[in-house]
């Protein structure tokens, strides 16, 4: 409510006209809220919000994971990450590194190795001298050594690029290679002509396939050098694709497409179980992967990422034993149960131009949360605190690159210490001590025989560093000079040295060294990668670095989301942790459910309250669909579209309503703002749900005024003094009424028709009222005291006041030509009243009932029992005075007068009153009051009165 504005209500609308209007506007905007959520239900079914969806997937997965399993125990991976890089040197390390680090995981029990690294190109061989001189040169091939390696131990699978190229691009090439190389322009042949002629022909030669492919060309070159690696590359593939893929299912299906593979060198691939996709195909449009093909064809095989491949090898399922689909891939399992995986169509951004895809699976993280990447496969130590498990490559390498090589360096130390102790001093037996040192040479620490040979080695080492400690001691006589010593001696003291100082030092170390291999090989690496799939990846940073955006970190290694795929399909073999689209029938219902609750909100709602409530609901859903269907179904239902249908179908009614209530304001304002304060507009125009025009019955108090003399004073001040006067005086006349919370119903020429009680309710309308138009008089006594009024002179203003109830509201032909106004006996009578002070010389003149209802009991004036003319029955008119002192000091006296006076004529004692009434009219000059009663009692006597029917009443004959 606006200030200054005691006691006012909001009138409430009347029901008839008001509340028809409010249900035809709430079933036009209900309408129009489910016009909007219908509109977004179609455009989400055509696949438009589809981009909108990104971040609340990636929310929820974050967010909710109460029921996700932990990580499964049977993953586990390997990180080639930045100390592993400052520890072993700069990328790329020779690939016989990788090789030690496959011989450490097989030591440790590993399962199943998946490289989530490229070896497409062959790596240089390298070449080592064996001995100081030069001579003895040996070849050192890294591929053959990791393929060695791979082969050894039996379970590896080895990650390939699938990749895509334009088919308009491929043409260009084509054309390109048709032209003869009449300039400096390298021909190269497309893959793609390559696999064709293989395909047609396995046994091609390189120059065979050089006639074919490119006639003219010289047999040496780069053009011919492209075409022999193009040529191993798809021998590759082709020896490959029976023991890596499937052959194409004859369902109908839209998959992804390889039409440029690069597969590994075939000392890699040959040896390895399988070779597995690695491609994601750029993931979705905004580039974030949230889901990857489980299946990618070439030609006519289809070839498995590498997280299905590792998840099938480890739960000893074959790749031929799959059955492929649209939207699954089912596997039985060899306890003969079925793991179903779900997989939907989409559009991956790197090969758009294939359209929708088929066979794509969102990738489940294990842990999702805040923690980003590092989080997903930690072991939790204690609630909330992690433990991180992933293994820096680095160390499945430092035993055979540092360890071991430090612990046989100290070997050949003490070797050669016994050699020389045993030529000068006879000690150590190097003979039968020399031919177990040869033999522990060639072997590894953790064979057996190595260790049986050690420990008699060990007992010579003992055994020898006691006698050159004891020979040490005996063979120096303190008393000689050492600069006496020959330099024979001076060598055998040197030996002994070594022997007694040195070689206990370097026994230590290899002791040191042989336990922490043990533990290393026998404790820690087995409780991390026994039994497990291991993947080995990139997580360095630079250059080289491979990550991608992903739902629960921006920054994610490559191989963790293969390593995810393997967890959610080892992890559902006891609950399904897939997630599945749901049904276009539930993203449906989730559409228009949202949007009728927006809508209804919008409606039904206030609207400074209804952003809150909307906000609520929303939350509710989000939680809800979270917890119930992400979370505990794995179902994933469309969050974007069903909240903009909440959203944009409130915001339609909210729009709607506030141009409805725009509209009604400025008609409010047009019709009030001359009748009421500016302060009972703006609750009017700010509550149109509380207020109506519609005419309504209602108790307020009327008033009417008028100037005295009117004529005489147009007469004296013409035409356009009359419009001055009239702004002079209306102005003070309108600010006082409206001042006290009246309504201006119209001007009357000089005269002014108001009311209090509407459209605002005010109990105290009488009070108000009263207090009004005693404010009036008393303004009018100082601008004619000030002469505001120029030649008008003094004015007089006469005021009736009457309370009752009356008709009240918008009359005429509303809204084109109609008036807010009363209707009803009581406004006719605040007419009469006023005019009625001509014949009682007072100046306000209002009913019993506006006193009552003002609870005034001082500073007024009993008139007497009065019927107007129109009327038959009597009205007890009062004149109230207020603090004005219209008779100076004398006022109360007055006052108290004229009440006995008139008490005097209601009782019959006309003799008293005559006196009474005369000392009015000499001490007061209150004459048109005197004469009235005078000629009423003589009247009343004329006619035999007073009797005892007399009820002291004054009839007026004129108005």
């Amino acid at each position: 409510m606006a200030a200054g504005t005691p006691n006012l209500k909001l009138a409430r609308p009347a029901k008839a006209a008001g509340g028809v209007r409010a249900a035809k506007l709430a079933n036009v905007q209900l309408w129009l809220g489910f016009a909007i959520t219908a509109l977004i239900g179609v455009v989400q079914a055509l696949g438009w919000t589809r981009t909108a969806e990104y971040p609340l997937y990636d929310l929820r997965m974050k967010v909710f994971n109460i029921f996700t399993p932990a990580p499964s125990d049977k993953v586990a991976v390997i990180m080639i990450d930045d100390p592993s890089i400052d520890t072993v040197g700069k990328w790329p390390w020779p690939r016989g590194y990788l090789g030690e680090a496959i011989k450490e995981l097989k030591r440790g029990g590993a399962s199943v190795i998946a490289l989530d690294l490229l070896h497409d190109d062959p790596q240089q061989i390298m070449y080592m001298a064996q001995d100081a001189e030069g001579k003895d040169i040996r070849a050192v091939d890294n591929d053959m050594l990791l393929g060695a390696a791979i082969g050894e131990h039996g379970a590896v699978l080895q990650g390939a690029s699938f990749n895509y190229v334009d088919p308009s691009v491929m043409k260009k090439k084509e054309e390109e290679a048709g032209k003869k190389p009449d300039d400096d322009r390298v021909v190269r042949v497309p893959f793609v002509e390559v696999w064709n002629a293989l395909e047609a022909e396995p046994t091609l030669t390189l120059e065979q396939l050089r006639e074919k492919l490119l006639p003219g060309v010289p047999s040496s070159g780069a053009p011919v050098s492209d075409l022999g690696l193009k040529r191993t590359q798809v021998r590759t593939i082709l020896s490959v694709g029976g023991k890596s893929g499937i052959a194409t299912p004859t369902t109908p299906a839209s998959w992804p497409v390889s039409n440029v593979p690069s597969p590994p060198v075939p000392q890699v691939a040959l040896n390895a179980r399988g070779v597995a996709s690695v491609s994601f195909g750029g993931g979705d449009e905004d580039g974030g992967v949230r889901r990857i093909p489980l299946w990618i064809q070439a030609r006519s095989r289809l070839y498995p990422t590498l997280g299905l491949a590792a998840a099938a090898m480890r739960l000893g399922v074959s790749l031929e034993s799959l059955r492929v689909g649209r939207e699954a891939t089912e596997a039985t399992l060899p306890d003969g149960s079925l793991l179903t995986i779900p997989t939907h169509e989409s559009v991956l951004s790197h090969v758009a131009q294939m359209g929708k895809l088929d066979g794509m699976m969102y990738v489940p993280w294990p842990r999702g949360g805040f923690g980003g990447w590092e989080r997903q496969f930690a072991s939790e130590v204690v609630k909330g605190q992690f433990e991180v498990s992933e293994l820096p490559l680095g160390r499945l390498i430092d035993p055979a690159k540092v360890v071991i090589p430090t612990i046989k360096s100290n070997i050949e130390g003490l070797d050669s210490a016994i050699q020389a102790l045993d030529g000068i001093f006879g000690i150590g037996d190097w003979k039968s001590y020399g031919a177990r040192a040869a033999e522990i040479a060639g072997l590894d620490p953790d064979e057996p025989r190595w260790r049986e040979l050690y420990a008699v080695q060990h007992a010579a080492w003992l055994a020898v560093i006691r006698d050159a400690k004891e020979m040490r001691a005996s063979a120096v006589d303190p008393s000689i000079d050492p600069a006496t010593l020959t330099d024979e001696e001076r060598v055998q003291l040197a030996t002994l040295d070594r022997a007694a100082i040195e070689a206990p030092k370097q026994v230590e170390e290899i002791e040191k060294g042989l336990r922490r291999l043990d533990k290393w090989r026998n404790e820690d690496l087995p409780a991390r990668v026994k039994g497990r799939v291991c993947f080995i990846g990139w997580a360095a940073t630079g250059a080289l670095a491979d990550f991608v955006e992903t739902s629960i970190d921006p920054r994610t290694p490559g191989v963790m989301v293969h390593a995810a795929v393997t967890n959610a399909i080892l992890n559902s073999v006891e609950s399904p942790q897939f997630i599945a689209e749901a049904p276009h029938w539930i993203n449906l219902v989730a559409v228009l459910v949202l949007g009728c609750v927006g809508t209804i909100i919008a409606v039904r709602v206030g609207v400074v309250q209804s952003p809150i409530v909307l906000i609520g609901a929303l939350g509710v859903w989000f939680v809800v669909d979270g917890v119930v269907f992400w979370d505990w179904r794995n179902l994933f239902v469309v969050e974007a579209a069903p909240m903009a249908a909440a959203v944009l179908g409130w915001l339609a009614v909210i729009l709607h309503r506030l141009l409805v209530e725009q509209r009604g304001r400025r008609q409010t304002e047009a019709r009030f703002r001359s009748y009421v304060s500016p302060d009972v507009v703006d609750i009017l125009v700010n509550n149109p749900g509380l207020n109506s025009m519609a005419p309504q019955k209602r108790e307020l108090t009327i008033f009417f005024s008028d100037i005295a003399g009117w004529t005489t004073i147009t007469e004296r001040i013409g035409t356009e003094g009359i419009a001055a006067f009239l702004a002079t005086y209306l102005k003070a006349m309108t600010d006082i009424l409206q001042d006290n919370h009246s309504t201006i119903d119209k001007y009357l020429g000089d005269g002014i028709m108001a009311f209090w009680g509407a459209p605002i309710e005010d109990p105290d309308h009488a009070k108000h009222a009263v207090e009004a138009v005693i404010l009036m008089q008393e303004k009018l006594r100082l601008m004619n005291e000030a002469g505001e009024f120029g030649a008008a002179g003094q004015v007089g203003v006469r005021i009736g006041l009457a309370s009752g109830e009356v008709n009240v509201g918008d009359f005429g032909n509303p809204p084109h030509k109609s008036a807010y106004t009363v209707i009803g006996d009581s406004a006719n009578l605040s007419a009469r009243l006023e005019s009625a002070n001509k014949q009682f010389g007072s100046k306000i003149l209002m009913t019993e009932r506006t006193r009552e209802l003002a609870g005034m009991t001082a500073g007024l004036r009993l008139i007497g029992r009065v019927v107007v003319k129109g009327k038959t029955e009597p009205e007890t008119l009062w004149e109230p005075i207020g603090e004005m002192k219209p008779k100076g000091e004398r006022t109360g006296e007055w006052i108290g007068l004229t009440d006995e006076a008139v008490k005097a004529y209601i009782g019959g004692d006309f003799d008293r009153s005559l006196s009474l009434f005369e000392r009015l009219e000499s001490e007061f000059g209150d004459h048109e009051l005197a004469h009235k009663y005078q000629e009423s009692m003589a009247e009343v006597r004329a006619q035999g009165g007073p009797g005892a029917g007399f009820k002291g009443t004054i009839v007026l004959s004129e108005k």
